[in-house]
């Protein structure tokens, strides 16, 4: 899945913390929030990622996401695959690497996004 503006990306989200980053070509001559995106320094820490999770039980949006059983975020979105159940989850941009799983207890894997 990709992230959707409005639940999984939120406005005032960086490109580069959602996903988009793919999406925006600084070359264009003008596009609305270019300046602010160029003038972001490469040093600037970003706060969040969102990332893509499998589980093998069922999950929500809302389910809290831990590290380590240390809150990180939250489940956005959530469907059933043919593979079982995608989720995209906004978490700490520090904890974005997991291991991850709901505040249940639930183990969610990182996945490829295709």
């Amino acid at each position: 899945g990709r992230a959707r503006l409005g639940v999984d990306a939120l406005v005032g989200d960086w490109p580069t913390e959602v996903g988009f980053e793919p999406a925006v070509d600084l070359t264009k001559p003008a596009f609305r929030g270019r300046d602010a995106v160029n003038a972001r320094a490469k040093d600037t820490p970003l706060r969040i990622a969102v990332v893509a999770l499998s589980a093998a039980e069922p999950v929500s949006p809302g389910d809290a996401v831990t590290v380590g059983g240390t809150a990180a975020g939250v489940l956005t979105s959530v469907t059933g695959t043919e593979e079982g159940i995608a989720a995209l989850g906004r978490v700490n941009w520090a904890q974005r690497g997991g291991p991850f799983a709901t505040g249940n207890g639930v183990a969610l894997q990182l996945r490829e996004v295709r």
